[in-house]
């Protein structure tokens, strides 16, 4: 038990390891950010073509061309498209590594938002057709909103799948948790720095599931209350 306090005081305090932790965990996070708003807006991008597609039979070239590129990113492994990102373009590790997991995760969400769209009501589309909407608006303000509402739980379950896929960021160089675990390993010739690194993310998805949890929970709750005020007034709000 000394050999294994006496190694981790070496390595965190001695040879200030504990700084390049905390780094890599907050670089962690806000790659984790920013890959999934970009993700995000990939996903509802190409979510919308598969979409209106379905619904109006337009832009088919559009819609191939989306199949072709869902199919790609989530047939292949992350870090392989990494490597990719990092060999096509001479970027910084941090756009490479946001650009890879952001394009990845937007594949993911946008057969999520898809999925969910078969859970929305069709005379819905129809009907806001018929009150002089076009196709493209009766997708953007009838149809895809309530799709991510009905996606949410399976958009909370990518996020955090996020936080635990940046573990492979440092194939192309970031700075991330399992990279600084593994410089921690050569120092100390020890598990203990991966048994460290696997808390830390354990610690961050619980956190993050948690909370996100009680932000869905308190949406459905509010979606219940104005469910119930529309059906004792008669108007909607």
């Amino acid at each position: 038990m000394s050999d294994l306090t006496n190694s981790m005081y070496g390595v965190l305090v001695a040879r200030a390891g504990y700084i390049a932790l905390v780094r890599a965990f907050r670089d962690t996070l806000v790659l984790t950010c920013c890959s999934a708003v970009l993700g995000l807006v990939v996903g509802v991008l190409l979510a919308f073509v598969r979409v209106r597609y379905r619904f109006s039979g337009r832009w088919r070239v559009a819609n191939r061309a989306v199949i072709c590129f869902v199919q790609i990113f989530r047939g292949t492994p992350v870090m392989l498209q990494l490597l990719v990102f990092g060999n096509l373009w001479r970027l910084s590790p941090w756009l490479v590594a946001i650009l890879g997991f952001g394009f990845n995760s937007g594949a993911y969400v946008s057969e999520i938002l898809r999925a969910s769209v078969g859970e929305v009501d069709s005379s819905q589309y129809e009907s806001a057709c018929v009150l002089g909407f076009s196709d493209y608006q009766a997708l953007r303000l009838v149809v895809l909103p309530q799709a991510i509402k009905n996606s949410v739980p399976a958009l909370l379950n990518e996020f955090c799948s996020l936080i635990k896929e940046t573990a492979v960021a440092g194939v192309v160089g970031f700075q991330c948790l399992a990279q600084v675990a593994t410089v921690m390993n050569s120092n100390s010739s020890r598990a203990w720095p991966y048994v460290l690194v696997g808390v830390l993310y354990f610690i961050v998805t619980l956190v993050v599931s948690c909370g996100l949890n009680r932000i869905r929970r308190a949406v459905a709750a509010r979606e219940i209350r104005r469910e119930r005020l529309v059906e004792k007034t008669g108007v909607g709000i």
